[in-house]
């Protein structure tokens, strides 16, 4: 059973839509963050003209603190759905014959906690995901497609957005303190646009294996399936080499 379970076609609409939700949330949050910051530069502003109250002051940096949190928590939640989705959406390619990726499934989940790796890696399974679920390249030679510049611009933006966010500052004196917090504007910015991008980019990718997997399986393309011998997991017809364990012992079997 546990087999049939990996290599079962196993639907992404739902994370596609959670993620859609979620990424336009992160948009929103950066949004109220970006006036939180703008707020407490009004506030440092009025302190050098002495306007501004020390209770001001605290509640300023209250709504920046608050903001940062939820900032937070939203990366939090988006990093596990995302690699939920993008660990299925490549086991989704293996069960429609795109096997020999240069990373497994498993990469999905174990690339974005090694160091430096992370850095690289996940756009590599993106692109492999961008041209293994393109309805009109040849299961024998998918690997050769085009690579995606919208895939390419979604990743360097999340780079800059994460080297940005690594900048470490002074912020012991208001004029300090207000600098960083421009910054900060301009990295929720940043963020914002990658997340849009994000956005973009799987939705394109989950609607083009749809359309893949419609021409392949539902369309009757390839109007039988294979099981491995050795390990029982069962693909479309036409996959000759079994990702599970390597074996090239894969008997017919009913259209799935």
């Amino acid at each position: 059973m546990g087999a049939d379970t990996r290599s079962r076609w196993r639907s992404t609409d739902g994370l596609r839509t959670a993620l859609t939700g979620l990424f336009v949330l992160v948009v929103v949050v950066n949004l109220v963050g970006a006036i939180a910051y703008n707020h407490r530069i009004q506030v440092i502003d009025r302190f050098r003209s002495g306007t501004a109250t020390v209770s001001d002051g605290q509640h300023a940096d209250d709504l920046v603190h608050v903001a940062g949190l939820v900032g937070l928590s939203m990366v939090l939640v988006i990093g596990v759905v995302f690699i939920v989705w993008q660990w299925r959406t490549a086991k989704n390619a293996e069960f429609l014959g795109r096997v020999d990726a240069r990373y497994t499934p498993g990469w999905s989940i174990g690339a974005w906690f090694i160091p430096f790796a992370n850095l690289a890696i996940p756009v590599m399974i993106m692109q492999d995901l961008w041209r293994a679920s393109d309805p009109e390249s040849p299961r024998d030679v998918w690997r050769q497609g085009r690579r995606s510049a919208l895939v390419g611009w979604w990743w360097a933006t999340m780079l800059v957005a994460f080297f940005f966010g690594r900048w470490t500052e002074d912020r012991s004196t208001l004029s300090a303190l207000r600098s960083a917090d421009s910054r900060a504007i301009v990295g929720l910015m940043i963020t914002s646009v990658g997340a849009i991008l994000a956005l973009v980019v799987v939705r394109r990718i989950t609607a083009r294996q749809l359309a893949l997997k419609t021409l392949l399986v539902d369309a009757g393309s390839y109007p039988a399936g294979v099981r491995c011998a050795s390990c029982g997991a069962a693909y479309i017809a036409g996959t000759a080499v079994c990702p599970e364990c390597s074996s090239t012992d894969l008997r017919p079997t009913p259209a799935p």
